[in-house]
């Protein structure tokens, strides 16, 4: 008698600590989910970052050639 109660309790203690170990591996993987996305997002903005100085680089460049469009044709002005 006493020595099945004893089994069902360290039964009882093996279920608590499994369902202990499966509660903390999921919340573990929960959290590291999360963090991959944080770093994802975190690499879709210096991507983002990146694009946005690239097409301001793009119009700097074609804001400088307008200029020199312009000193063009305002010395073609003057020759003329």
């Amino acid at each position: 008698q006493q020595q099945q109660q004893q089994q069902q309790q360290q039964q009882q203690q093996q279920q608590q600590q499994e369902i202990e170990i499966e509660t903390t591996c999921k919340c573990l993987l929960f959290k590291t989910k999360k963090l991959i996305l944080y770093e994802i997002t975190n690499i879709n903005n210096i991507s983002n970052i990146s694009n946005i100085s690239n097409i301001s680089s793009i119009s700097s460049i074609s804001s400088i050639s307008s200029i020199s469009n312009i000193r063009n044709v305002s010395n073609i002005i003057l020759k003329t």
